[in-house]
């Protein structure tokens, strides 16, 4: 099915309002790209012993990142 015959396919559908389901609202989170000076930082904190879900939380990224981090599996070549 085309683009075409795909728009063709959902204008011959006729759903009344009332019977319309509610709209389903996604919200995506931003998308966080840390930087270099990000990465020395969040391994100056790690190596103070500052919890990983506390350092996730100030930077905006997932717990398992900076897990990621400080196992060096990602950001291993910069130093901290």
């Amino acid at each position: 099915m085309d683009l075409d015959e795909l728009r063709e396919h959902f204008a011959s559908m006729e759903i009344p309002v009332e019977d319309a389901p509610d709209p389903v609202v996604v919200q995506r989170k931003k998308a966080v790209r840390l930087t270099a000076d990000d990465v020395v930082l969040i391994k100056q904190l790690l190596a103070e012993r500052v919890p990983q879900k506390s350092i996730a939380a100030e930077f905006g990224v997932s717990a398992g990142c900076i897990s990621s981090i400080c196992r060096g599996r990602t950001w291993s070549h910069i130093g901290g």
